[in-house]
This record gives C-alpha cells, structure tokens and sequence, in this order.
C-alpha cells in the first residue's frame, strides 16, 4: 500500500542551509568538477526550464543559483542579456573561467544568494524580464522560498514576465522512491524539496499562470507566467 504523502518531511522551520558557511565551502570545492549532467534529473530538468522560459533576442534572464553558468552560456546566442548570480564563489570564478572560453559578451555572472542577490550588482536597473532557476531552490525552506520570490518580483518590477523554476519538488510522499536518491539527485539529511502544489502556492493567483510539469515523481518545473 503506497502511504499518503506526508507534508512534515525534511521542514526545519525557518533554517536557511544556502547561506550556511559550510554548505558555501562545499560548493566552493565542487566548483572545481561541477558537471550538471553527473545527476540525470538535474540535466534534464535544466534542458526542460531552457525550453520553457522560451528565450528570445530582447530577453534580460537572470539566472539564480547559476553553478558554473553553463545554462546561461547555451542562452546566450539567443537573448540579449544574461547574469548569473550564485553563492559560491568558487562557483562564479568557474562561470567567468567558461565565459571567457565561450567568447560571450552579453553574460555577466556575480556572487549573490536567494535572498541577497543584488549584493554586489544592481539588479533593479538590468530591466530583467524573465528569471530562471535549475536545482538551486531545495536547499531553502519553504518560508525562505517565499522571501526569495519577493525579492525577484522585487528586483524585477513591471519587467517580469515569467519565472521558471526546474528542481527537486514532491509530487508523490519521496519514502515512494529511496532507491532513485541518488538519480535525482535528492539528500534528505540536507536537502529542504517543498510539495509541488506548495510551490505553486507561493504565487499569487491573480497575478500569475502557474503551470507544473513533472519530469519524476520528485523532480519538476515549474513556469509561473505574468498576467497583464
């Protein structure tokens, strides 16, 4: 018998593990062999978001929680403008290393988080109109992922047109699926995935078509379109 999906797992209230200094050391490390496709889902979740935000020649995408800027970096021949914000470092000088070998003018990639990304660029000025994010999110709670959407509608204003978000996100209770841990891409003991409905949740209705595609019973994208 499959159990009903059971809401508590892995909510540490109000803990933030993205700006934890240990989890910031230990993407600094992996920036130095950080492959996408090395988890399956996270590959495929990161082709699926590239094909939903739809990226055209007068697009400004910021990019959060950019790794080492590779989505970006396949964008970049099709939208006018891209920056990558990440807080790792280690992340972002590999972003700048693969930028220089990709001869890209249109990409800019800086240190910044969820809930700080404008800390060492002026967001608010870029007139950015669409953001994306790919396998970054988890690592908030459900409370933070609520202050990170205000910040982007925030540092976005009347630009926004959409957000689209690839990542771990339930759509079935994960005890379902222990075996596919590691295919995902899914660490229980730190990793903080919502409830796909929860996420969709965050948005406000009235001002937002929110639209889920599952990939996995536990992976997702999520496309939340402006209305005006």
């Amino acid at each position: 018998m499959i159990s009903a999906p059971r809401r508590d797992i892995n909510k540490i209230g109000d803990a933030n593990v993205m700006t934890d200094d240990g989890t910031i050391s230990r993407f600094d490390r992996a920036s130095h062999y950080y492959q996408t496709d090395s988890i399956p889902y996270r590959k495929i979740s990161a082709d699926r978001v590239s094909q939903l935000v739809e990226p055209a020649s007068n697009d400004v995408i910021l990019d959060m929680g950019c790794g080492t800027g590779t989505q970006l970096i396949e964008l970049a021949g099709r939208i006018k403008r891209g920056i990558g914000i990440d807080l790792s470092s280690g992340m972002v000088q590999r972003a700048n290393d693969l930028l220089k070998k990709s001869k890209c003018s249109n990409l800019e990639f800086h240190v910044g988080d969820f809930l700080t990304p404008e800390r060492t660029v002026s967001l608010d000025k870029m007139k950015i109109n669409k953001i994306i994010s790919n396998y970054a999110l988890h690592h908030l709670s459900l409370a933070d992922k609520k202050r990170a959407l205000e910040k982007m509608l925030r540092i976005t204003g009347d630009h926004l047109e959409m957000i689209v978000i690839g990542d771990l996100m339930f759509f079935d209770d994960p005890r379902n699926y222990t075996g596919q841990y590691d295919q995902i891409g899914y660490g229980p003991g730190t990793d903080l995935p919502s409830y796909a409905d929860e996420l969709a949740d965050l948005f406000d209705r009235s001002c937002f078509s929110v639209t889920l595609d599952s990939i996995h019973p536990l992976v997702g994208v999520l496309k939340a379109v402006r209305k005006f």
